[in-house]
């Protein structure tokens, strides 16, 4: 749903549309993939390995930036001709927003869905515009979810998605008692796709 969410509500993406999603071979990344891929659009994203790059590609990403080797904004403006992307998926949040501000062109949208990397105390209205003429959204998918017909109309979208083929990456089960395990896993970035907690 938070996939539907980002795609259809905060920014709708359309064929020849680009895209960037950050940790694009976790979790939500893989699906963004998948859905941004399946509604034509161009995608970008970062990942933190080799092995990473791999999993993201095999997924349909076009592009994997190692952001530990490479500079995001030059390969962004590399892959987008230096025009930017029209949506950038921020789950990662501290000193990454301001790189991923930087990717995205004039009149297009970033959306931060995290800060696994620290919280962002303040965004400067300049970084936003009226030169840069860019939108920044900060959404919540229980706060969309509230709304019970976007609820329906997203799990709908979201089952006939995975009707269609998408595919959920289960990179590492745990037990439910070791949720902080699990919290510690993804904070750190040592994760491929979703994390799946197990009742005992």
């Amino acid at each position: 749903i938070t996939a539907h969410m980002l795609l259809h509500h905060v920014r709708p993406v359309r064929a020849g549309d680009t895209v960037l999603v950050h940790a694009a071979a976790g979790g939500l990344g893989l699906v963004l993939v998948q859905w941004a891929k399946a509604l034509g659009a161009r995608v970008i994203g970062t990942v933190g390995s080799d092995s990473k790059a791999r999993l993201a590609m095999a997924h349909g990403l076009d592009r994997a930036v190692r952001y530990r080797e490479e500079d995001l904004v030059d390969a962004v403006r590399e892959f987008t001709g230096g025009h930017g992307v029209h949506f950038a998926v921020d789950g990662i949040g501290g000193e990454t927003l301001a790189k991923t501000l930087a990717c995205v062109r004039p009149f297009g949208v970033a959306a931060s869905v995290g800060h696994v990397a620290g919280a962002v105390e303040s965004v400067s209205m300049a970084d936003l515009g009226p030169s840069r003429s860019i939108a920044l959204a900060r959404p919540g998918v229980f706060r969309f979810m509230s709304d019970l017909q976007r609820y329906r109309d997203g799990t709908a979208a979201t089952l006939q998605r995975l009707a269609a083929g998408l595919h959920v990456e289960i990179g590492t089960r745990l037990p439910l008692a070791e949720a902080a395990r699990a919290h510690r896993l993804l904070e750190t970035g040592e994760t491929s796709g979703s994390v799946l907690l197990l009742p005992e």
